[in-house]
């Protein structure tokens, strides 16, 4: 190539034209196992003599939104001598984006500048122009003036290249996980009252009631005085003297695509002094792992007589409860123990509007592109680039 005016563009190589002045003389150089040995592969082009050498490198071109933080880069070796002020190396990159266009100064320097430490001599030196995101093409020029009386080898260039990186992807849009039901119960069915085993019907949570005692339970359709039911116009109410336990069903969410759920239900506590011996348990046995071979009972409330006269529970009003279980769990089955000893009433807490349910996971965000710049990894040869160390 150092003999023809025009290198054409092949492969990953940039083509460039190639104008000399004076006695300049320039040109591909092979020298395998040279001293300094090549950046890149065992090529590099050689500038010297007395005169001036022109390289315009064709334009490289790269979509912005889908490369960004464009390089221009390459490596100069200087022979070591005596620069005159005439002496001088000058490297630019003409970049555009269609609309506009711009010269942008990677070096430029004289005889002078050389000597005075601008570049190292007798060893390779690492140049590097950052293009703003602004410009999609660059166009590559070297100027050199060499008065140095050298035949040749005053400048050598090696390892061009212009590249860039796939830009960061979008943030992906807000996720809204959609609330999922599992179950509820707002204690609806008119038919469970009497029996000791509820039906599931639609979204409804059927459960077992055992009874101790002269205590009462059952649906209600009169909410307490003031106090409307928080769902519907029904209720389930416990009273009188003795032990009411409500074990509802083993709800099963694996595989439905849920997380974050939560247990929620309302109750209402009678108005009047609570006996010791008085309580309320609400807890919640759990399963999880693979096969279900993970358990626990979670505690939502676990409160005394006591307890409650002490303002755990606001009386005479509905109280939300709470218990958020973990994604290790994918089984969950409540439990209602109710102590009273009541003669009078048989109103003394009431459930109402008891739901299981999570938010729907977010849809996976797409995989983000990697994409690779178009460019030059080496001059005049086909090679990989690699780092260098120092």
């Amino acid at each position: 190539m150092g003999a023809v005016e025009h290198t054409v563009r092949t492969g990953a190589e940039i083509g460039f034209t190639r104008t000399i002045s004076g006695a300049a003389s320039s040109g591909v150089i092979d020298v395998s196992g040279a001293d300094p040995a090549f950046t890149n592969g065992e090529q590099g082009y050689s500038v010297g003599g007395e005169g001036q050498v022109e390289l315009n490198f064709d334009a490289v071109s790269w979509n912005p939104n889908r490369i960004q933080d464009v390089e221009v880069t390459l490596d100069v070796w200087l022979a070591e001598g005596d620069y005159l002020p005439g002496d001088s190396l000058r490297i630019l990159a003409d970049v555009s984006n269609g609309d506009l266009s711009e010269t942008l100064t990677l070096f430029d320097v004289t005889g002078v500048d050389i000597e005075a430490g601008a570049l190292i001599e007798g060893a390779w030196n690492s140049l590097q122009l950052e293009i703003a995101n602004d410009w999609r093409s660059a166009a590559l020029q070297i100027v050199t003036n060499t008065h140095s009386g050298l035949d040749s080898d005053t400048f050598i260039f090696d390892n061009i290249g212009i590249a860039g990186a796939a830009p960061p992807p979008p943030p992906p849009p807000p996720t809204t996980r959609r609330p999922i039901l599992i179950r509820w119960n707002s204690f609806e069915n008119p038919d469970v009252g009497a029996v000791e085993h509820t039906i599931q019907t639609g979204a409804e949570i059927s459960f077992t009631r055992t009874v101790v005692g002269a205590a009462t339970s059952g649906v209600i359709d009169g909410s307490p005085a003031g106090s409307p039911f928080t769902n519907g116009d029904q209720g389930y109410v416990v009273g009188g003297q003795g032990e009411v336990e409500l074990n509802f069903d083993n709800i099963d969410w694996l595989g439905l695509g849920v997380k974050d759920v939560e247990l929620t239900m309302d109750v209402w506590v009678a108005d009047r002094e609570f006996a010791a011996e008085e309580s309320l348990r609400i807890s919640v046995d759990v399963i999880g792992g693979e096969n279900g071979e993970l358990s626990e009972t979670l505690l939502l409330l676990d409160l005394t007589g006591a307890e409650i006269n002490a303002g755990d529970l606001t009386k005479g009003q509905w109280n939300s409860l709470l218990l958020e279980i973990d994604d290790v769990w994918s089984q969950a089955a409540l439990q209602i123990v109710a102590n009273t000893n009541d003669e009078a009433t048989d109103q003394v807490f009431i459930f109402d509007s008891i739901a299981l349910a999570g938010e729907g996971m977010p849809i996976p965000e797409p995989s983000a592109l990697v994409l690779v710049i178009v460019g030059v990894l080496g001059l005049f040869c086909r090679a990989r680039r690699r780092a260098r160390g120092g």
